[in-house]
């Protein structure tokens, strides 16, 4: 009877490792790849770049797929007096669905244009967004490029940051698995030796 409860103690014993060290193994499978979203990477007209004349539209490709058909992936482009002069047409591209773009009005003048824009992942659902200004005609001033350096594109690097900000976490429910499998392994080796006294 002893016998057949301490075979029966190390049949759990061994299924709770094995789910523990599944969990642990789930969680550092997917932990780099659960923070991520479809960043800019890069769009025509460039960040800072000037060209010639008006261009007929802003392109913007992103590193993730966006999903399709949300309120929420929108582009706008606005002059130097903050009116806007994109056409309000966002599309993301069925072919790929990694650009998107919007039509401006024609003839813009020469001058300094921000673009804003959104985007939700089709990947996992996290929104992204940013803003960058082109140039129409004529370069940057000074004090233009020191605004163009206020405004925030997400970048590898800021996705390295967030993923790295949820590895403490990651790490310490690895270590608390550790523990726990420590402790089942502890506890079973103390009821082994009280079976056997």
């Amino acid at each position: 009877m002893a016998q057949s409860s301490f075979l029966h103690d190390r049949r759990w014993s061994r299924a709770a490792v094995a789910a523990s060290v599944s969990v642990a193994l789930w969680l550092l499978a997917t932990g780099g790849v659960v923070w991520a979203h479809a960043r800019y990477d890069h769009s025509t007209p460039a960040q800072g770049e000037t060209v010639a004349a008006s261009p007929a539209r802003v392109d913007i490709f992103t590193v993730q797929e966006m999903k399709k058909d949300t309120p929420n992936t929108v582009i706008t482009v606005v002059d130097p007096g903050n009116l806007q002069v994109d056409t309000g047409d966002t599309a993301i591209d069925d072919a790929d669905r990694k650009h998107f773009s919007v039509g401006l009005k024609p003839n813009l003048p020469p001058g300094r244009y921000l673009v804003s824009f959104k985007n939700v992942s089709d990947e996992d659902g996290e929104a992204d967004h940013g803003q960058f200004a082109f140039y129409v005609g004529t370069g940057p001033t000074a004090a233009q490029k020191a605004l163009d350096s206020k405004l925030a594109i997400t970048s590898k690097s800021d996705d390295e940051k967030k993923s790295d900000s949820h590895t403490g976490l990651i790490i310490a429910i690895v270590v608390a698995v550790v523990v726990v499998i420590v402790l089942v392994a502890g506890g079973f080796a103390w009821m082994r030796r009280r079976a056997r006294a």
